[in-house]
């Protein structure tokens, strides 16, 4: 449903003052259920491990475990508001709105 929600936040931006960027943030809906590895758990093998810092450093391992289950995301946020991931390989996105002091990171 990335087409019918692109629509609608652009037809959004339209009644919104200059550049103002949709923050889109990936839920468990958007995770491509059938790139998922059948035998990994990252709550189990990751977070009850306690090793999430040297696995989110591992760029290889992010985008085998956490980037490929979420691609058409990247796809549909890339056409929302192109250039937010300016890494294909993080697995996260930092914007910055100087004039009101603001950071989110997605």
């Amino acid at each position: 449903e990335y087409e019918e929600a692109l629509e609608f936040f652009n037809g959004l931006k339209t009644h919104l003052p200059g550049e103002v960027p949709i923050l889109a943030v990936p839920g468990n809906h958007d995770v491509d259920r059938k790139k998922l590895e059948k035998f990994f758990s990252l709550q189990k093998n990751i977070v009850q491990q306690k090793v999430v810092d040297s696995f989110l450093r591992d760029k290889q391992q992010v985008n085998h475990y956490i980037n490929k289950k979420v691609t058409e995301y990247k796809k549909f946020s890339e056409k929302l508001n192109p250039g937010l991931y300016p890494s294909k390989t993080d697995y996260f996105w930092v914007y910055k709105n100087n004039e009101k002091k603001v950071a989110v990171l997605g």
